[in-house]
């Protein structure tokens, strides 16, 4: 074999060295990528509760305010029919 074509295999040894390496990397990534998902998985099940209750939560105060703007126009309404009526 000529020194050339050792200088190649020589290479090609390297590069598949390289590629192993990156296959081990890849593997390793990809178990760790699983688990990560199934983290997430179960931290977005056990979430699922607390957003419901957000949500309800903002319909009471949607509600609350509601309310509360009927009950202030309710009584600038009888502030101004007394003014009207000079009882006040």
């Amino acid at each position: 074999m000529t020194p050339a074509e050792e200088r190649i295999l020589a290479k090609l040894d390297e590069l598949n060295k390289y590629v192993a390496e990156i296959n081990i990397t890849m593997a390793l990534n990809t178990q760790s990528l699983e688990i990560h998902i199934k983290r997430t998985n179960l931290l977005e099940e056990k979430l699922k509760p607390v957003e419901d209750h957000v949500k309800s939560v903002q319909a009471w105060a949607r509600l609350t305010k509601a309310a509360a703007t009927g009950v202030v126009a309710a009584a600038a309404f009888m502030v101004s029919v007394a003014k009207l009526l000079g009882m006040i």
